[in-house]
């Protein structure tokens, strides 16, 4: 149990000297999970709302601020960051729209109406809605649940799919920068950076 307590403790302490050593490093999200973790929720909702400056359009980070902004009680913050997230899916809604007009052409007409059930809710339920005028109204819980909800089907619909239907994949994504390096072993690829680490926390 010790030694696990403490490997944990090591591995974040790396991922701290890492993401401060390399401010744009995509390891701010594994950095932010740990925190949440351990129960440092603000620290948690800081590396967040940092890593979120340099980028701006990761839907996986801005979820999971939403969901730590829950935790804390800060229901309008999680709305804003739930509509970000939703508005930046919806802006890829034709992704839907094509995908489903190319399946009726291919003859899976049952595939293609889900994949315009999807394009519909995104287009309809999200554009142009603007998050701060809708983050300025109270919303309860159940309804920021059923925002989620909406986001969560549309993943699973999606994903349902491509189990259906294996010949369509979603096309390769880019490599983000680092994500190499993370892929080795985080302990063994951010050893290197142990010493000057520690040597910067004693300084």
């Amino acid at each position: 149990m010790a030694d696990t307590k403490d490997q944990k403790g090591s591995e974040l302490f790396l991922l701290e000297a890492w993401v401060a050593d390399n401010p744009g490093s995509l390891l701010f999200l594994k950095l932010a999970d740990a925190y949440r973790t351990t129960g440092r929720l603000d620290e948690a909702a800081q590396v967040l709302q940092k890593g979120l400056v340099m980028h701006p359009t990761l839907i996986q980070a801005r979820g999971l601020l939403a969901s730590i902004l829950e935790e804390t009680g800060d229901s309008q913050g999680a709305l804003a960051q739930y509509m970000a997230a939703a508005n930046e899916i919806a802006a890829h809604a034709d992704v839907f729209k094509n995908l489903g007009e190319l399946l009726e052409e291919q003859g899976s007409g049952a595939q293609a109406s889900k994949a315009l059930e999807v394009y519909e809710a995104l287009a309809h339920g999200f554009i142009g809605k603007e998050p701060a005028k809708a983050a300025s109204k109270a919303m309860s819980t159940n309804e920021i649940q059923a925002a989620r909800g909406r986001l969560k089907e549309a993943a699973r619909v999606y994903k349902q799919m491509q189990t259906e239907e294996p010949e369509i994949k979603e096309p390769p994504e880019a490599e983000p920068a680092g994500r190499d390096i993370y892929q080795k072993g985080l302990l063994d690829s951010l050893d290197a950076f142990k010493k000057a680490a520690r040597k910067r926390a004693g300084a």
